[in-house]
């Protein structure tokens, strides 16, 4: 019993130390930024002149990520012949089918990232605007077409998978499909997304605050990563509540 309060109250030490370590850092930053207050803006400026600058070369990883999809789709599918008799087969063709749809999920945000980008430079290359858009219509159309040739894939090797990616119920109608192993493993996956974009956005949110104090950043950029913030919250929150009275 003894052991147990010792520990309770090194928690809230930690938590103090936690706190103060975060304020001197505070305080340190918050110093250095006023006594140089030109210097953070000048850096988001040169930032920004840097991101516009790139183009719609920002459109280069997000196509290095479909075909390295469908590199490995490719690799999966030649595997389904042997899939259906031999288990390691059928567990190395579901490695490859699971990798490329890595890629494949990767591609998404990044395309739509880089079409942000890119438009933004279409005010001193008014041409850059014309190939931002094929390149972001062409890059859809080939993610969206990779995602459904990995999801038929995945079929052949689990036929009591259903759900199809053109349909705007897929992501219910294939967990409804799924197992309660494979349920339980999308519950670990979600906890550790959840963790990982909370600390991102709190961290993100922060260092935003402190850039808009010396004018480093605009109102709007932190609006919308607070605003975010609170989606991703309540989203957790709300849900766990219905879930807790049966309502979900």
């Amino acid at each position: 019993m003894k052991e147990r309060k010792r520990g309770q109250g090194m928690v809230y030490v930690k938590f103090a130390l936690i706190i103060i370590a975060a304020a001197l850092v505070g305080g340190v930053v918050g110093y250095g930024a006023a006594a140089n207050e030109a210097f953070l803006p000048a850096v988001m400026e040169a930032l920004d002149r840097f991101l516009v600058w790139v183009g719609p070369w920002w459109f280069a990883p997000v196509y290095l990520a479909l075909i390295l999809g469908t590199v490995f789709y490719l690799r999966g599918r030649a595997l389904l012949p042997q899939a259906e008799e031999d288990d390691g087969a059928f567990q190395r063709a579901d490695r490859q089918l699971s990798v490329g749809l890595v890629f494949t999920g990767a591609a998404v945000p990044g395309m739509l990232t880089a079409m942000g980008l890119a438009f933004a430079a279409a005010g001193e290359e008014p041409a850059w605007m014309l190939a931002a858009a094929g390149l972001l219509v062409a890059a859809m159309v080939w993610a969206v077409a990779l995602q459904a040739r990995i999801v038929s894939a995945t079929k052949a090797i689990c036929p009591e998978k259903r759900g199809n990616v053109f349909d705007t119920r897929f992501q219910k109608d294939w967990y409804n499909s799924c197992d309660e192993a494979e349920r339980q493993q999308i519950g670990q996956c979600s906890y550790h997304a959840f963790r990982t974009t909370a600390n991102a956005l709190a961290a993100a949110t922060v260092v935003l605050c402190l850039l808009a104090m010396f004018g480093a950043a605009t109102p709007f950029s932190v609006l919308v990563v607070g605003a975010l913030w609170l989606v991703q919250q309540l989203s957790y929150l709300l849900t766990s509540l219905k879930t807790q009275t049966g309502q979900f």
